[in-house]
C-alpha cells in the first residue's frame, strides 16, 4: 500500500514538474486538498486498514479526510449516465430506485437504497437506508423504506449478486429490478461522492472511522455448518 501511494506521488510529481523523489512531502502539502478512503462497508481486516492508512496520511501532511460508503460508491456512476440504456424504452431519465447489494459472507448481503431523480443540470442521489440483511429478508425492507411505491418508479439493481446469491438475484429480476453486474470499485466514484458533499464529508482525520453495517464478523462453529445446511437445501 504504501509503495503504491509513493508511485501516485511520484507521477504527480512529474506532471507537475517536481523532482520526483525529492518532492513527494512538497507535493502532498502543495497539490493535495485532502484524501478520501473507501470506509466500508466490505471485509473487516481491509476497512480497518484503509482506515488506518489514511488517518496516518492525512494527519502526517495536514490534510482534511473523507469517508466515503462503498455502498454509495457503488450507485455513483448512475448519477452520470441516462438511464435508457438499462430500462425499458418508456422509462425515459426519470426517478429510479438504485439497490446496491453487496456478498457479506455469512449468508447474508449488504444492501444500500438510493433513490435517484433526475434535475435540470445534473442527476441527484438520496440514500434512504444501509442494512445487513439476510436474502430472504431483502425484498421486505426495500418495500419498507420505498413506501411501497415500487410499481410507480424504475428500478436498477447494481451488484455481486451472480455467484454468491444467484435465488436472490433471479427473484428481484421477476420483480422488476434491472441487474448491472458491479465489476470494480472506482477511485472516482469514491472521489466524486466525496467531493459533492465535500462541505459534510471532509473533517479532522481524528474523526474518520470505518462504517461495518455489522459488528458480527465471523461465525461459530454451529452458525457455519447451519450455513451450509441452507445453503445445500438451497440448491436442491
Amino acid at each position: 500500500m504504501l509503495e503504491l501511494v509513493r508511485e501516485v506521488l511520484d507521477h504527480l510529481a512529474a506532471l507537475n514538474g517536481f523532482p520526483a523523489e525529492q518532492a513527494r512531502p512538497e507535493l502532498a502539502g502543495r497539490l493535495l486538498d485532502g484524501l478520501v478512503f473507501n470506509a466500508g462497508p466490505g471485509g473487516f481486516t481491509a476497512v480497518r486498514g484503509a482506515c488506518a492508512m489514511a488517518q496516518g496520511l492525512a494527519m502526517g501532511w495536514g490534510k482534511p479526510l473523507a469517508a466515503v460508503s462503498s455502498l454509495e460508491a457503488w450507485a455513483e456512476p448512475l448519477l452520470h449516465q441516462p438511464l435508457q440504456a438499462s430500462l425499458p424504452s418508456d422509462a425515459g431519465d426519470g426517478p429510479a430506485l438504485v439497490l446496491v447489494l453487496l456478498d457479506a459472507r455469512m449468508g447474508e448481503v449488504y444492501a444500500g437504497l438510493f433513490r435517484r431523480t433526475p434535475h435540470s443540470t445534473a442527476a441527484a442521489l438520496h440514500a434512504l437506508g444501509d442494512a445487513v440483511l439476510a436474502p430472504d429478508a431483502v425484498q421486505g425492507w426495500v418495500s419498507m423504506l420505498a413506501g411501497g411505491s415500487l410499481p410507480d418508479q424504475a428500478r436498477i439493481l447494481v451488484g455481486d449478486l451472480s455467484q454468491a446469491h444467484p435465488l436472490l438475484l433471479a427473484r428481484l429480476q421477476e420483480e422488476g429490478w434491472r441487474f448491472m453486474p458491479a465489476e470494480a470499485l472506482s477511485a472516482l466514484d469514491l472521489l466524486h461522492v466525496a467531493y459533492r458533499h465535500r462541505a459534510q464529508r471532509f473533517q479532522d482525520p481524528a474523526l474518520a472511522a470505518p462504517i461495518y453495517v455489522r459488528n458480527k464478523v465471523a461465525l461459530n462453529a454451529h452458525e457455519q455448518q447451519a450455513l451450509r445446511d441452507r445453503n445445500h437445501a438451497a440448491r436442491r
